[in-house]
């Protein structure tokens, strides 16, 4: 088996995988894989706004002594 083959037959076995769980479910994932993805977690999580995100983000992932904007520091070659 080649390997343009192998990934084709690969491709059509996902696609009939995706097509058996849209017909069962009527949704592309399954409710089980959606309940466990969403127990992950603590409720809290999921009812923070964006810009709790974004401040949870810098604050801890992001600290670094640059400054959030730089005005006229060139990136890349112009």
């Amino acid at each position: 088996m080649t390997p343009a083959s192998r990934k084709r037959a690969t491709a059509c076995t996902e696609e009939r995988r995706l097509l058996g769980t849209l017909a069962q479910h009527g949704e592309l994932f399954e409710p089980a894989a959606l309940d466990d993805d969403a127990g992950a977690g603590n409720g809290d999580e999921l009812s923070k706004t964006f810009a709790e995100v974004v401040a949870e983000y810098r604050a801890t992932y992001m600290v670094t002594d640059l400054k959030i904007t730089t005005p006229g520091v060139c990136v890349g070659p112009r």
